[in-house]
């Protein structure tokens, strides 16, 4: 965010033509803060449910497994001797789901093997990012709305 304090978007001229290119140096190191965000959790859609004779609808989506976690603990799971550490995305009859700090599913381990470590609070903490692993989000823009309308030589930044 504050990299444009380091580097410059500056016209130049010169035998071949004119023209804007960046000069500056900017040097970036790893994230010495957490990152938060929020579990990509699916809520139930009743109104997309059709209910069987009696009323009763089939179990989709939600927040509560059946085996007394909720999506989003920060929980421990042992398979073959090793220990997972991960957030509960999700179950099915007799195992759960862990998932990364990304969402991308760790695997699937047996529900008596899994350990609640701390009850969601939800949000994803995640600490020492790694700037390389790191990927562009676009359609974002951080610059006020007056840059986006060309008066700041930065506007085109983040088209």
């Amino acid at each position: 965010m504050a990299a444009t304090q380091f580097i410059d978007y500056l016209p130049f001229e010169n035998s071949g033509g004119r023209g804007h290119c960046w000069q500056g140096e900017l040097t970036v190191t790893d994230a010495p803060f957490f990152v938060i965000k929020r579990p990509p959790i699916s809520r139930r859609q009743l109104h997309l449910m059709l209910s069987s004779k009696g009323g009763v609808r089939r179990k989709y989506g939600g927040t509560t497994t059946r085996h007394g976690f909720r999506k989003g603990d920060y929980v421990e799971a042992v398979k073959a001797g090793v220990k997972y550490r991960g957030w509960c995305s999700g179950d099915t009859a007799s195992q759960v789901s862990i998932s990364n700090a990304h969402w991308k599913r760790i695997g699937q381990f047996t529900a008596s093997k899994v350990k609640l470590l701390q009850r969601s609070t939800g949000l994803i903490c995640t600490q020492q990012a790694n700037f390389r692993r790191c990927s562009l989000i676009t359609g974002v823009r951080f610059l006020p709305s007056q840059a986006s309308r060309g008066r700041s030589i930065h506007s085109n930044i983040f088209r």
